[in-house]
């Protein structure tokens, strides 16, 4: 025995399926913990240790982590703590049916059928227990542990949780840790419940067509694959052993296996035929049955964007809060549809945008360098903002205010973005709790501003400036511009008023005005809520927070007079149609990190 356990991963591994069938007797033996940690033995790997975990009591993994060196139990220690911020942003929810588990929503009658144990395993520990003693007690059970699919824990080994809650110290929060627990159950306990039993129906279906599962190794290894990887827990590969790392620095990084898989046409293609017609069975249902509901939201008035470049793609939009019905998938189809095509479009105008054109331009590699960020585990997504002096949005970096935000649950802060906005939608809320993406924000006073002032020019059917307007005018201001320092006073009174239309027709950004005359150019901001009625005035400033309310009430009156504090600027975003200048990138933002 002991050369074995001192052998590698895969001795142990072959020991271990031995011992399964006879935990109970090797629970009882005192030798055991030094058959595999003791002073002439190795402390087995974190893999290693992850599959003992199966056979063995919690009291003798306690044992084996007790004799791990200084260096590994630091390093175990620095990974509970960066991973205490994502367990509590994930908990307090039902979220696993709609976020990881959705693609098997092919299953309804496993997949509704888990709600019920799902919900007591959020209340009582025994029926945690329960659901894993009977997913033990199934007949596949040994080809589910020999086909590794994903049945995960709630112990102290990491590897073997549920990503969202690989954090133990976590659950010793004073109050909220029990709540944190309870939220981890019901997560582990649905998954577990969902991926079991899809399992042994596919198993059965294929047993029926003839392919014997059992002496049939290649295909009941696929089956689980597809269940794993259907149920969020993509396969990482030869990243495996730093997947605690890994889990430390991006917030799910086997669910975002999990969907680029999905996405690839390549999978389906090498796939065998019977995992192949059940994945595309599950593709198909996902999409007619997101389809079906976008459809019927947009019949019922509500707003639905169906071009992936923006990111409003295949969302409900209900006033500020958008729906996302995907599960994770819209992200990567959004962020393909821009990167392939070089183009976005934007979610307040409908404008199209070509990638590298304009000032301070948005490139394909900001595209990517986006969804990176937006990707990122609480501790470095905090942390490339600190570096970045700025959030995720562009904003200045408020360190109490972003540290707070990743100590609370998203599903509270859903609700509270919600009934801020408006309380009439709080039931929507409900959707969020079990998984469904939830996104409230409002237009900031420059973007509402600037796109009331665009629908005004469309309604009214003015023509945006064609090229050579923009290149004569262009060109007619920098003229001005030369002649007013040389001294003439009234080419310079010119240029200033011609920058002015410039800047309302798009032309030229406040910065690019700025750098021309200086403090005395007016923002076009000011410019356009002058040139609107009074009604239009007063329901653009209904949209606003009473904060911005003063802020511009103030900044709109004294217009030339008086400039805002530097950093309060009212900087125009949305521009008429034509224009060159691309939407900033805070434009598009639609989440926090953590939130797809």
């Amino acid at each position: 025995m002991d050369e074995q356990l001192n052998g590698g991963a895969a001795s142990i591994e072959t020991v271990g399926h031995q011992l399964i069938k006879k935990r109970d007797d090797m629970s009882k033996r005192k030798s055991a913990p030094s058959e595999v940690a003791g002073s002439e033995g190795r402390v087995p790997t974190e893999r290693e240790l992850t599959f003992l975990n199966e056979v063995f009591p919690k009291d003798f993994i306690d044992i084996v982590l007790s004799k791990r060196d200084l260096f590994a139990k630091f390093k175990g220690a620095g990974y509970e703590l960066a991973n205490i911020p994502r367990a509590v942003m994930s908990s307090i929810d039902l979220s696993a049916p709609f976020r990881q588990g959705l693609f098997l929503i092919s299953h309804p009658k496993r997949f509704f059928g888990a709600f019920p144990d799902m919900f007591r395993a959020f209340g009582s520990e025994d029926a945690f227990k329960a659901i894993q003693e009977s997913i033990a007690r199934k007949p596949t059970f040994d080809l589910m542990r020999k086909n590794r699919l994903a049945l995960t824990e709630m112990g102290k080994m990491l590897l073997a949780r549920e990503e969202r809650f690989m954090s133990s110290w976590a659950e010793k929060i004073p109050l909220a840790g029990r709540a944190i627990r309870a939220s981890g159950r019901a997560y582990t306990g649905f998954l577990n419940k969902l991926r079991a039993d899809v399992f042994e129906d596919l198993v059965t279906q294929a047993d029926k067509l003839g392919r014997d599962s059992r002496n049939n190794p290649k295909l009941t290894k696929e089956i689980a694959n597809f269940v794993n990887i259907a149920s969020g827990r993509g396969d990482i590969g030869k990243l495996q052993r730093a997947a605690v790392g890994i889990n430390s620095f991006f917030f799910s990084p086997r669910l975002m296996a999990s969907r680029l898989t999905l996405l690839n046409p390549l999978y389906y293609i090498k796939a065998d035929p019977f995992v192949r017609k059940e994945a595309l069975k599950s593709l198909f249902v996902l999409t007619g049955t997101t389809g079906t509901i976008l459809g019927l939201a947009k019949m019922a008035g509500a707003e639905v964007n169906l071009d992936p470049r923006s990111a409003d793609f295949a969302k409900i939009k209900l006033g500020n809060t958008r729906i996302d019905l995907l599960g994770g998938f819209q992200q990567y189809i959004r962020s393909a549809s821009q990167f392939i095509t070089g183009t976005y479009v934007s979610t307040t105008t409908g404008k199209e945008t070509v990638l590298g054109e304009g000032y301070k331009p948005l490139t394909r590699l900001d595209i990517l360098l986006r969804a990176v960020e937006s990707k990122e585990a609480p501790v470095f997504s905090f942390l490339t903002d600190f570096l970045r002096g700025q959030d995720y949005a562009g904003k200045p970096l408020n360190i109490p205010k972003e540290v707070a935000s990743r100590f609370v649950p998203m599903a509270i802060g859903d609700i509270v973005d919600i009934y801020k906005d408006d309380p009439s939608l709080l039931p929507l809320a409900a959707l969020g709790i079990f998984g469904v993406g939830l996104q409230t924000y409002q237009p900031s006073a420059r973007s509402a501003i600037a796109n009331l002032y665009a629908q005004r020019l469309l309604s009214q059917g003015v023509k945006s400036p064609s090229p050579k307007e923009v290149a004569d005018m262009r060109r007619e201001i920098i003229n001005l511009k030369q002649r007013g320092e040389e001294g003439d006073e009234g080419a310079r009174h010119e240029g200033v008023a011609l920058t002015q239309e410039a800047m309302v027709k798009g032309i030229l950004t406040e910065n690019q005005a700025q750098a021309l005359w200086g403090e005395k150019a007016v923002t076009a901001d000011i410019t356009m809520f002058q040139t609107l009625s009074a009604k239009e005035q007063a329901e653009l400033l209904e949209k606003f927070s009473k904060d911005d309310y003063l802020k511009y009430i103030k900044y709109a009156k004294t217009g030339l007079q008086k400039r805002p504090p530097a950093g309060e600027e009212i900087v125009p975003t949305e521009l008429p149609e034509g224009s060159k200048e691309p939407i900033p990138a805070s434009e598009e933002i639609t989440h926090l990190p953590g939130q797809e």
